[in-house]
């Protein structure tokens, strides 16, 4: 990678450091991980907007970002729609924000499957059996839905019965 990206990151301690040592990295692959290392170091979203569109990492960048800091609407700009559930879904986690999981997509049944965990999590996590209201939907399926056995989809039942 000729300047080594890790070393790199590893270096910054401001936005300004990040810049100036990310552009060092001669390799365009390995500049764009210094920039996403030096994006979560720094908690700074804006330094993924330096990221090529090679390699996927930009994405990657604005999910561990968005993670770090409390701002799901860094997710929206996730062009790929499962890494932007992922975004939501761990945004969600860590503030405890069941409107985040609410703008997980419903597309197909993978992604129903998502946001039912997203919001199934919070509801443990909070000890708030309420936040199964948010279960508007049916993933369609076979899921273990008790220790005795029981099969079938999972929908706002399914989430009140396991809590």
């Amino acid at each position: 990678f000729g300047f080594d990206y890790s070393c790199a990151a590893a270096k910054t301690t401001s936005l300004q450091d990040a810049t100036t040592n990310c552009e060092k990295v001669k390799d365009e692959l390995g500049r764009n991980y210094c920039y996403q290392e030096s994006a979560q170091k720094l908690n700074d979203i804006t330094l993924c907007s330096k990221i090529s569109p090679i390699g996927g990492v930009k994405n990657l960048c604005i999910v561990k970002a968005a993670k770090s800091i409390d701002d799901s609407n860094a997710c929206d700009s996730v062009s790929d729609p499962n890494l932007r559930d992922e975004c939501y879904m761990g945004v969600a986690k860590k503030f405890n924000a069941v409107e985040v999981c609410n703008r997980m997509s419903l597309q197909d049944n993978r992604a129903k499957e998502r946001r039912y965990n997203c919001i199934i999590n919070l509801v443990f996590n909070t000890n708030n059996a309420k936040l199964c209201e948010n279960i508007n939907f049916e993933v369609e399926g076979n899921y273990l839905l008790n220790l005795k056995g029981d099969t079938g989809p999972l929908n706002k039942e399914t989430c009140y019965a396991q809590f």
